[in-house]
């Protein structure tokens, strides 16, 4: 319905020039945090940087407010109820406390009769920075939407632990946007080293989210992928350090989620700690030794089993099954080392009683 759509005007610094201002339509009912980064997420942005909404004060004055939260969003939509219209400011750099800026000064009975085109003029030139269409990060929140409730459902497989389902990769792609979010890069050297505070505070959002028991259990799985995709996410960051040879260029090659004092720590622990840079070694040799190579990119073993059961009956493959689906394309081996591991297991299995 129309009176259910908002215009979000976004003012994104250190975006390209082409997308520095820009316009875009939502309906209120999808307005959330969630969703506000998966648009931002659009331009270059991430859930490390800073968005703040513009609360007017007076005519043409307006202050940032600082959007972290659900509730945060909810106030801001409160506060902007008559015009529905929002304008956010993302950040890559945290704004001074109770910044004042300039805002489209409030129109008269008169000026509200203009046209549209006229008003769009005084915000942005819609023609040259209009935003693109529907994004990746509306993906989720139209399963939301479409579903009729916030929670999705989700499902973990009883034999080996891992989230299946249609949603088995909106629920991944979750925990770890809030797992970058909380999890600290600066003054920590591995996930046990992050306060447990932290690593409940990731939990209870993902539950939040998702039509999970709160169990003991499901805790404990939603930790071991944060734990995974946080050493996953600083594993990459060393990669982009290695790829530039001085610390001149790995400053002009930050990676978009990072803030420039992350990054500058980073590089500095990257460069110099001998422990981390022993441990790196020590994993590099590791990986060198792993023999096995499977075929299935990014899809975990516990979806493949999912994918691959008897729609009739529900039963998942067997384990030497599993591996022959997971280590062979087109009727091919993906090494030498795959086929030995499934001829050693058709074996061992053949001789047990």
């Amino acid at each position: 319905m129309a009176e259910d759509t908002w215009t979000i005007i976004l003012q994104l610094d250190g975006a390209a020039p082409e997308h520095e201002l820009v316009q875009r339509e939502m309906d209120k009912d999808l307005l959330c945090f969630f969703n506000l980064i998966g648009l931002i997420q659009e331009y270059g942005f991430t859930a490390l940087d800073y968005m703040y909404y513009k609360k007017r004060e007076s005519s043409s004055m307006a202050t940032l407010v600082g959007i972290q939260t659900d509730s945060d969003v909810q106030r801001m939509v409160a506060a902007h109820e008559s015009e529905k219209k929002v304008r956010i400011c993302v950040k890559r750099e945290k704004a001074c406390v109770d910044s004042r800026v300039s805002i489209t000064p409030v129109k008269s009975s008169n000026e509200m009769a203009r046209s549209e085109s006229d008003e769009a003029g005084e915000d942005m030139d819609q023609s040259h920075k209009k935003g693109r269409g529907t994004h990746k990060g509306f993906k989720v929140a139209k399963k939301r939407f479409s579903s009729g409730s916030q929670k999705l459902q989700i499902e973990f497989s009883t034999r080996l632990g891992g989230p299946i389902g249609i949603n088995h990769r909106s629920f991944i792609e979750e925990v770890v946007m809030y797992t970058k979010k909380k999890a600290p890069l600066i003054g920590v050297r591995k996930w046990k080293d992050i306060h447990e505070t932290v690593k409940k505070s990731i939990v209870i959002d993902v539950l939040a989210k998702w039509d999970l028991a709160d169990t003991i259990s499901t805790r404990n799985k939603i930790r071991d992928i944060a734990r995974e995709r946080y050493k996953g996410w600083h594993s990459n960051l060393h990669a982009t350090f290695q790829a530039y040879s001085t610390d001149g260029l790995r400053f002009k090659n930050k990676p978009e989620e990072l803030n420039i004092l992350e990054w500058e720590y980073l590089i500095h622990y990257f460069g110099t700690d001998k422990k981390f840079q022993e441990m790196s070694q020590k994993n590099s040799e590791n990986r060198k030794k792993q023999r096995t190579l499977h075929v299935t990119g990014a899809k975990s073993f516990s979806q493949t089993s999912y994918e691959k059961r008897d729609k009739e009956t529900g039963e998942e493959p067997s384990i030497l099954d599993l591996w022959q689906a997971t280590h062979m394309r087109n009727g091919e081996w993906s090494n030498i080392a795959s086929k030995d591991v499934y001829c050693i297991g058709v074996t061992y299995a053949f001789f047990s009683p």
